[in-house]
């Protein structure tokens, strides 16, 4: 039984091809508190029409809508997009999940990741969704509303599976220095520029994001943990 650590890094669309999918903007939200002078209103609106936009840009590379998955990487390895274009986009998930039904179909193995639930594969799947890549049925049920429990997500364990009583730890960098492991090596809101100034940098740093996630892991005891859950399962 192996547990592997998991990671992904997304990047986002170019500014013209998403802009579509931008909120409208709507005068009638911004506060203008006790201004009276119809040009100062003017400069607020525009001022808060430029924020609305920014922060839509900035945070593009979140959203399976404006965004795409630049790097898929395991402890075993890392795929990364030959070019920034569906078809690539395409290659990379079906390769991704092959491995996933090779991995775990007929065995007690698992995913390990950092937020992976709530983030890394809900956009692997909407990707796969929007692109027509065929996902293997165990990954995600309807009826049981989530996530094969194969794929272990560490933020959920940190919170002891709890949605009332929720601690943050400031990402996984947070968990890391937490637990008295070697944190990160960069910062994700900095992986676009890695990925279009070094390719080879961006990559080794999304190996880096899966080790952190391997040292997590073992100090939280989750392969035990994993693996007496399996043998519950299985008795």
């Amino acid at each position: 039984m192996k547990i592997i650590g998991f990671d992904i890094e997304t990047l986002a669309k170019p500014a013209e091809e998403i802009k579509q999918f931008m909120p409208q903007f709507d005068e009638a939200d911004v506060k203008l508190g006790n201004l009276k002078d119809e040009e100062k209103i003017r400069a607020k609106v525009e001022e808060a029409k430029k924020k609305h936009e920014e922060k839509f840009f900035e945070n593009a590379a979140l959203s399976a809508q404006t965004a795409r998955v630049a790097i898929i990487g395991t402890c075993n390895g890392i795929e990364a997009l030959e070019d920034e274009s569906d078809d690539a986009e395409r290659l990379l998930l079906c390769n991704w999940w092959s491995l996933v039904n090779k991995t775990l179909v007929g065995s007690a193995n698992g995913f390990v990741g950092y937020y992976i639930k709530q983030f890394d594969l809900p956009f692997l799947v909407r990707r796969s969704w929007i692109l027509g890549v065929r996902i293997p049925p165990f990954v995600w049920g309807w009826k049981k509303r989530g996530f094969a429990e194969e794929f272990i997500d560490l933020h959920e364990i940190w919170n002891c599976a709890s949605y009332k009583n929720t601690e943050s730890t400031g990402g996984l960098d947070g968990l890391c220095k937490l637990l008295g492991v070697k944190g990160k090596s960069g910062n994700g809101s900095e992986f676009a520029a890695l990925w279009a100034k070094d390719k080879k940098a961006a990559i080794e740093y999304c190996r880096d994001d899966v080790r952190c996630v391997i040292d997590c892991a073992k100090q939280m005891g989750v392969a035990e943990m994993y693996h007496k859950e399996a043998e519950r399962r299985e008795y």
